[in-house]
């Protein structure tokens, strides 16, 4: 029963690690100054109504980790993580 949980976990983690790997789009609401790139690891910025959008190639988790603290370090509301596919991408 033990081994069995610690697959289906592994499995499971491999699977959502594949998901957030690659490019992201981030939303949060309101406008951020684009001094912010350069601790927002250089995702870009663009505007759309009264969100900030930002979009960028994510390495591993632990850059998305890292962005997601900044934001609520910097207390933006956060308001969606979404991966893009490779038709996104072009």
């Amino acid at each position: 029963m033990i081994l069995f949980l610690w697959v289906y976990l592994t499995l499971d983690h491999e699977r959502k690690r594949k998901i957030m790997k690659g490019k992201v789009q981030i939303k949060v609401k309101g406008h951020l100054d684009k001094q912010w790139e350069e601790v927002l690891h250089g995702m870009s910025f663009s505007y759309k109504e009264d969100s900030t959008i930002l979009t960028g190639l994510l390495m591993d988790d632990a850059q998305l980790h890292g962005i997601l603290n900044t934001i609520r370090d910097l207390n933006l509301k956060l308001i969606s993580v979404n991966p893009l596919d490779t038709k996104e991408q072009s």
